[in-house]
């Protein structure tokens, strides 16, 4: 978004242009996702704490585990959330392989929201886990994504 608005920009002030520059996006970037983690990450854990969303921890594992019961365990969607919403700021969203990078962003998200949802019910530690997530085989192979990233 802030990519498109400095060359509209740039008409009124010349010092507008360093922001076509990829490594200075690239910085502005990674400061504003970690200014969004420090900033939204104390009420997301609240949040998360509030909702009893926490790790559980097993019985005949060790005692110091015990004190880490209830702990969000939902970081990576912080994570996440700050780095889309930073990309969608910062990138040229002109370009396809931005829009690549997003979907791969939010599809192995997902996957790892999935997978986190599964590993405390009847499939945790079965070995089945990674087959049910990768069960539309054809989709995962490089092959099936090269036509889309061809020019």
């Amino acid at each position: 978004m802030l990519y498109g608005l400095s060359f509209w920009l740039e008409d009124f002030y010349s010092g507008f242009n360093v922001f076509q520059y990829l490594t200075f996006r690239g910085i502005l970037g990674a400061l504003t996702a970690l200014v969004i983690s420090f900033v939204i990450g104390p009420f997301f854990i609240r949040h998360l704490t509030v909702k009893q969303i926490g790790q559980s921890i097993r019985d005949d594992g060790p005692q110091s585990h015990l004190q880490k019961a209830g702990t969000p365990t939902m970081g990576g969607a912080l994570i996440l959330a700050s780095i889309v919403f930073s990309m969608a700021l910062w990138a040229d969203l002109t370009n396809r392989f931005i829009w690549v990078l997003f979907f791969v962003i939010l599809v192995f998200g997902g996957v790892c929201a999935r997978g986190g949802n599964i590993s405390g019910s009847r499939w945790a530690g079965s070995g089945r886990l990674f087959s049910y997530i990768t069960r539309p085989s054809r989709m995962w192979k490089p092959r099936y994504w090269c036509h889309f990233l061809k020019t």
